[in-house]
């Protein structure tokens, strides 16, 4: 192979990444992404309503920022949830991660559970992927339709279980107790 020959290798390959880059519109990706993490706060606030309404747990946001490739930087909260003499910190990681749309983290004394966005009917990892010579196509992914889910790991492996109030009231008392 020549010069030449790698340096056309190169400028064709530079042009079709840039169009290909340029197909996704990155600030709707951040804003979906950011609509999730709202849906996921509301959702667990309206769980610890009760509670926090008789004082027993306590609430509070502060800001971090988050840099992501082709999103840049940006702003989300962090939420803090106070009981039983701890502190649980809600903390979303980004959204353009492998085998999720977004990850939110929860942590505290005892240890940490994963909270991610996937397809509603998965119910662990599995990532496909296919290569495409120069002259097929692309062809559309199916429509998605994403939900909060929780990583359980266990002896058995990985899977996901549903984001609902039993579940994520038992992984507040797991972080604690």
């Amino acid at each position: 192979m020549s010069r030449k020959d790698f340096e056309k290798f190169l400028k064709d390959n530079a042009n079709k990444y840039n169009r290909e880059e340029n197909d996704i519109d990155w600030e709707k990706q951040k804003q979906e992404w950011l609509e999730f993490i709202e849906f996921f706060y509301n959702q667990v606030k309206e769980w610890l309503k009760p509670y926090i309404d008789q004082g027993s747990i306590t609430i509070s946001l502060s800001e971090k920022n988050i840099t992501e490739d082709h999103i840049g930087s940006y702003i989300v909260n962090k939420m803090d949830i106070s009981l039983a003499g701890a502190t649980l910190t809600l903390d979303p990681i980004g959204t353009l991660l492998i085998g999720t749309k977004g990850r939110i983290d929860l942590s505290g004394p005892k240890g940490s559970v994963k909270f991610i966005l996937t397809d509603i009917n998965s119910n662990g990892f599995n990532i496909s992927f296919k290569v495409l010579s120069d002259n097929e196509k692309h062809e559309p992914l199916n429509k998605v339709n994403w939900t909060w889910k929780i990583i359980d790991r266990n002896a058995s492996g990985v899977k996901f279980i549903e984001f609902n109030e039993s579940n994520f009231f038992a992984s507040l008392m797991g972080l604690v107790n």
